[in-house]
């Protein structure tokens, strides 16, 4: 009995210390930044986008980039990437958008591209709020912009429609919160409840008073269709849902997704 009390004792010492460290590293599992500088000339951006500095409201300051749109009367994109790389990587991704004369502002975050400070939730809606104001204090009327969100950003993206009236919101392999990908990524710990970045789009999404687009690749291995179906599901009307049957997490755009965006955003009816 004694010996069968110490290995309780042990296994439960370690599971405890494995816990810890989970909980104490848990943003190096959600944000993974190329820190490296996001470079313009590296990508053929140059003629195409300027690099603008923002300020968050903490005191934070980053840079994004922009391609204004062609007249006046054109969307603006609003493009809050994933967890992962820098909006350089982004950049082969709005061409389709620039053909159309769209506007397009590749938002950069904290500890991303080059930037100062260290991502968190918050810190990311804080970035977010300031280049909707850029956007403000170049003339973009808020009817005009998309709001884009890719896989973290979703939540990101979100979190703004909420907090503004924008044209659309695009949400392209969305999950449903953090909490839910947590749990799933760690099974044998109660991680759903210890995270501190939630990014709680299923709560949300029923909120959200505009036009929704889930875009979603069914075979996407890090976040599960369903999630995108969900999302789906719990977002007001009007709303459309478009699942690519070949496609995975990075890959939606080598299945037709910008022309999805496209006709689905030209589908909106101009007030």
């Amino acid at each position: 009995m004694r010996a069968v009390l110490t290995y309780l004792g042990i296994f439960a010492s370690v599971y405890l210390i494995a816990l810890g460290v989970v909980f104490a590293l848990q943003r190096q599992f959600i944000y993974l930044p190329d820190g490296r500088h996001a470079d313009l000339a590296a990508v053929g951006a140059v003629e195409h986008m300027e690099a603008v500095r923002v300020t968050a409201a903490d005191g934070v300051t980053t840079t994004s980039w922009f391609r204004p749109p062609a007249d006046g009367d054109q969307i603006v994109l609003v493009f809050f990437q994933g967890n992962a790389g820098n909006i350089g990587d982004r950049f082969y991704k709005i061409a389709s958008f620039v053909e159309q004369g769209w506007g397009v502002l590749l938002v950069g975050y904290r500890g991303f591209g080059g930037n100062p400070g260290k991502p968190t939730e918050q810190g990311l809606y804080a970035e977010a709020r300031a280049a909707l104001r850029f956007l403000q204090d170049r003339d973009v009327q808020v009817d005009r912009i998309v709001l884009y969100g890719e896989s973290l950003g979703s939540g990101v993206a979100t979190q703004m429609a909420l907090e503004t009236k924008a044209r659309a919101l695009i949400l392209e392999a969305p999950f449903t919160s953090i909490a839910d990908m947590a749990q799933r990524q760690f099974p044998y710990f109660p991680a759903r409840w210890l995270v501190l970045d939630r990014f709680d789009n299923l709560g949300k999404i029923g909120r959200v008073g505009m036009p929704v687009l889930v875009l979603h690749g069914e075979r996407d291995p890090i976040t599960p269709a369903r999630f995108g179906r969900c999302i789906y599901e719990a977002a007001p009307e009007p709303k459309a849902l478009r699942v690519f049957p070949e496609a995975g997490h990075v890959d939606l755009y080598d299945h037709g997704a910008d022309r999805a965006v496209i006709d689905f955003v030209s589908g909106i009816p101009t007030s």
